[in-house]
């Protein structure tokens, strides 16, 4: 069990959670009390915490440690911004992104977030920060597509490649999924 941590000022009862073995744990600012991550078969990951912004940094924690690359390449589709990553090769990529309305629909979700939300998804970018910080300080392991990557483009660590997430771009992602889910070029201005 990995067990994410932050001073609690609670005075709950111990958790079932606590007779699984603890295999790790890491500091993830931000979380008001501790959250567990606990892995079953096939490496499935049960996030366990005290509230959704707790369980929202847990969350994005974990998932950029299982799926960083594929995470920021679904934010930077959306967003357009696929060229700065892969160069001039994705530019072609960000146009069309733009023009077929992804970025437009990532803006809409941020403009309508309920405060409640807008928490919630600052929540999941900080937890995906403290995954980037772990990797820059090579407390954690790097994805492995950015060692490759760093060695092809003559960087020194894998983390120069890496990127704060702030609440634009975890909408990012979600109009990645909307659009790749059946969402249509003519849905753009029927869109809120």
């Amino acid at each position: 069990m990995l067990l994410l941590w932050m001073a609690c000022n609670g005075g709950d009862e111990p958790s079932v959670l606590e007779t699984v073995a603890q295999t790790e744990s890491h500091y993830v600012p931000g979380l008001r009390c501790e959250a567990q991550v606990l892995r079953t078969e096939g490496n499935v990951p049960h996030i366990y915490a005290r509230d959704r912004e707790d369980l929202a940094r847990a969350m994005g924690f974990t998932l950029a440690r299982d799926r960083w690359f594929e995470m920021e390449l679904a934010s930077r589709l959306a967003l357009g911004t696929v060229s700065e990553l892969l160069g001039q090769d994705a530019l072609e990529s960000d146009m069309e992104s733009r023009s077929s309305g992804m970025t437009h629909v990532a803006d809409t979700i941020l403009a309508n977030l309920t405060p409640q939300q807008e928490r919630i998804f600052d929540g999941f970018a900080e937890g995906v920060n403290a995954y980037i910080l772990g990797v820059a300080s090579e407390e954690l392991d790097p994805p492995s597509e950015l060692e490759i990557a760093a060695g092809l483009l003559g960087l020194e660590k894998p983390s120069d490649l890496m990127s704060p997430w702030d609440r634009r771009t975890v909408a990012g992602v979600g109009a990645t999924v909307i659009y790749n889910l059946g969402y249509e070029t003519g849905d753009v201005g029927r869109a809120y």
